[in-house]
């Protein structure tokens, strides 16, 4: 996001990736992962460079996407929420 790697390059503070994994649809009992990457140091580097480097931290953290097995209660109600 090109707002957090301005905001950290103005404010001389690394950005730390973070990925929230498994929102696609949402339903009871659906687990979610959290993954937390590596710091990004924005001292001498472009805001441009912060944010590549940003995109590319998030989309390794991130898994590819498999649909679960099973019942899926509520699925369409709980999705159209957000």
């Amino acid at each position: 996001n090109a707002g957090v790697a301005h905001s950290a390059c103005a404010a001389g503070v690394p950005v730390v990736p973070i990925a929230l994994s498994v929102t696609k649809d949402l339903w009871l009992g659906k687990t979610f992962s959290l993954r937390v990457g590596a710091p990004i140091p924005v001292k001498g580097r472009t805001v441009e460079e912060v944010r590549k480097d940003g995109e590319r931290a998030v989309a390794e953290l991130l898994p590819i996407y498999q649909e679960p097995a099973g019942r899926k209660p509520l699925r369409v109600w709980l999705t159209g929420l957000f």
